[in-house]
This record gives C-alpha cells, structure tokens and sequence, in this order.
C-alpha cells in the first residue's frame, strides 16, 4: 500500500524541515492538526549555564509541499490556494510559510541506499504581507535567496521571533 501522493509528499517536507532543525539548534514541534494554518512552531535554542533553552515566542510555520512549482527569473512560482495565504496573512507577523518543492516525478523524492538517505529537492521560506484579492489561488514568486539550509534555518526564525516581539 502507498500513501496517496498529497499525504506523502507532507510527510516528505515535515521529515527534510525536522532533520534541517535537528542539525541548526532550532526545536521543531509538529502540531498534528490540520487545516488551521500552522504546520509547525519552531525556537531557536540557545545554552547557558550547561542548560539549553528555547527562545520564546516560537514562530508559526505553516509547510506546503508540492511539485507544482516553476523557477523563473530568480524565483521559485507556486500558485497556492487563497484560504491558505489568508491564513498566513492573519496571523502575527512572524508567521511563515515553508515551501517544499518536489520533483515531478515520484520516484525521484526518496531516495534510499546503504550510504545515504536523499529526500529531494528543497525548501524555502515566504512571508505573506499583503491580503488577498482573489477568489481561488494566489501565485507568490519566492527569491531563490530564501532558500532554507542548516545554516540559514537559525536565522530565518530568530528574525521572525524578532519581529514578533517588535509588534
């Protein structure tokens, strides 16, 4: 039996966002709940006194996975669905989104051997600042810059938790 291809392909992105935090310091908690906009909260950490403690607020993330994607001038083009990027838009200002772009083809997701695991392609990151107009999809162009690492990870959420605390 396999997963139908939307359910594998969230599993996919919650598995390659959570091994990104587990090597960048940053905690990564998966709420379980659907359709309320927040896939993930997520604290960078920070030690002191032998202690290592999340820093709070945690910031909201909400996971999109898809391999309807394009590259195109610098920017990765994803139309999303308006009540999803509503969802975005209304809540703090901290809120992202983290795009995983998936190849076309299936088989090319998941790649396992002896020497390696590969969970293809990547992630990148959007934050929503203006509502809406339309009635069914939005297209939001992301800067390939936007683009989530191990190294980037830490940063992309304590400047969102910066902002939320600015608010």
């Amino acid at each position: 039996m396999k997963l139908p291809p939307a359910h594998e392909q969230e599993e996919l992105s919650l598995a390659y966002i959570s091994a990104l935090a587990a090597r960048s310091a940053v905690q990564c908690t998966i709420t379980g709940k659907l359709e309320y906009g927040v896939d993930i909260y997520m604290q960078t950490l920070y030690s002191t006194d032998g202690l290592i403690i999340p820093k709070t607020p945690p910031v909201s993330v909400q996971v999109k996975a898809t391999k309807n994607w394009q590259e195109s001038n610098g920017s990765i083009v994803y139309d999303m669905e308006v009540d999803a990027y509503q969802k975005l838009y209304h809540q703090s200002a901290a809120a992202r989104l983290f795009l995983f772009c998936l190849p076309v083809c299936c088989n090319d997701w998941l790649n396992v051997s002896v020497d390696s695991m590969i969970i293809r392609k990547c992630c990148y990151w959007y934050k929503v600042t203006t509502p809406s107009q339309n009635r069914s999809k939005q297209r939001i162009r992301i800067p390939i810059t936007q683009l989530i690492t191990v190294d980037t990870l830490p940063d992309i959420i304590e400047g969102a938790r910066l902002e939320m605390l600015l608010c």
